[in-house]
């Protein structure tokens, strides 16, 4: 894509604050209002409940920290191909290795990878880390979504806007277990949207085959020198 993810998702949502100071004059900095001026939750919740923005304020939470991780870790970014570098089949797959620090991995998308939910959206890319979880390695992985909402970050409504930035699927694997993806994926949390959908198996296995191939890994270099 043009605009990779970690640089988009700021972009995207960097003029709600303006918005919502212009709507509502000290929204951002009046720690309460008098009941008569909060009909304004009304309507940037619109019919959103307090437990779902909850929810997705959490995962944006995580988001934004794994997105901060990233950028101190050197921004690295990596592009495949998905079909040519890389196979989606249904067989069992295993994170054998990943980088330890941060990196974004964006999909080309394929037609495996669209979300039957909603129109024009499909798993764009995953974020890989190596974390230590239940005193064991492991592969963290985070899936973020494109779709067309993304193009009204900075004029939607507020719960609108958390609810596209925050369509993201989050899961913990350890290092060399193996799994089926598209059974096991319950394991991941997230927007429940995504977490049903049958793409999120298919960008597990396109994740695996990434750390599988050692796609992240320099090219050995060769000395050509002859040794007498």
């Amino acid at each position: 894509m043009n605009n990779p993810h970690p640089y988009r998702y700021a972009e995207a949502l960097r003029g709600q604050p303006a918005r919502l100071e212009r709507l509502y004059p000290g929204i951002l900095t009046t720690k309460s209002w008098p009941t008569s001026d909060k009909a304004f939750l009304e309507i940037e919740q619109s019919g959103t409940t307090s437990f779902e923005l909850a929810r997705r304020s959490q995962r944006l939470r995580h988001l934004e920290s794994l997105i901060a991780d990233w950028h101190i870790d050197g921004e690295e970014l990596y592009t495949v191909r998905v079909g040519d570098e890389i196979a989606i089949g249904d067989g069992m797959v295993s994170f054998p290795d990943i980088p330890a620090a941060v990196c974004y991995v964006e999909l080309d998308l394929d037609m495996r990878l669209a979300l039957r939910s909603r129109p024009k959206s499909y798993i764009e890319g995953v974020y890989l880390r190596e974390i230590a979880a239940l005193g064991r390695f492991s592969a963290e992985l985070t899936f973020v979504c494109a779709e067309p909402g993304w193009r009204t970050g900075e004029h939607c409504a507020y719960s609108d806007a958390l609810e596209v930035a925050s369509r993201i699927a989050v899961g913990v694997v350890p290092l060399g277990e193996t799994f089926s993806p598209h059974m096991d994926f319950r394991r991941f949390d997230g927007d429940p949207l995504l977490t049903r959908e049958p793409a999120i198996g298919h960008a597990i296995v396109a994740a695996s085959a990434f750390a599988a191939l050692g796609l992240w890994k320099p090219p050995v270099v060769r000395s050509s020198r002859v040794h007498r």
